[in-house]
């Protein structure tokens, strides 16, 4: 499998992952791209159960990137089916493979869930129809 290669990040930046809309059968796709974390985004904050570090699923950003079960069902169960999402996920975000990354980016993770629009928590499969990042944030902004 391909491993995906990561641009370095600029001081006081993330990743947030541009998740192109679909339907759940269909492929993840999306891009990543670079945002200085002091400036106003409007993205959805994923926390999401990490279950076991079985690398077989993928989203393409365009190149593969592996992902693990549970990742790749709370990005399905998040993503709209039609128009752009603007994500934040840790394990797609973050280059796992860089520690020193990943210690720099946790440092900044109260920052990235207290600038975020809406943090959407994941618990793994359940019963019934699932909510939309769309129909939530609509929610929200009614509040």
């Amino acid at each position: 499998m391909i491993t995906y290669i990561y641009q370095p990040l600029q001081l006081g930046s993330i990743r947030l992952l541009e998740l192109a809309p679909g339907k759940e059968e269909e492929s993840l796709r999306g891009k990543l791209v670079e945002h200085k974390v002091s400036q106003h985004a409007e993205y959805v904050a994923l926390s999401y159960y990490w279950g076991p570090p079985t690398f077989n699923r993928t989203i393409h950003l365009p190149d593969p990137l592996p992902l693990t079960e549970t990742l790749h069902h709370a990005l399905c169960r998040a993503r709209d089916k039609t128009r752009t999402v603007q994500i934040w996920a840790d394990a797609v975000c973050i280059d796992q493979t860089s520690i020193a990354e990943r210690n720099s980016q946790v440092l900044m993770m109260g920052e990235i869930y207290a600038n975020a629009v809406l943090v959407f928590i994941d618990l793994g499969s359940s019963e019934g129809d699932s909510l939309t990042i769309e129909k939530l944030c609509n929610d929200f902004k009614q509040a």
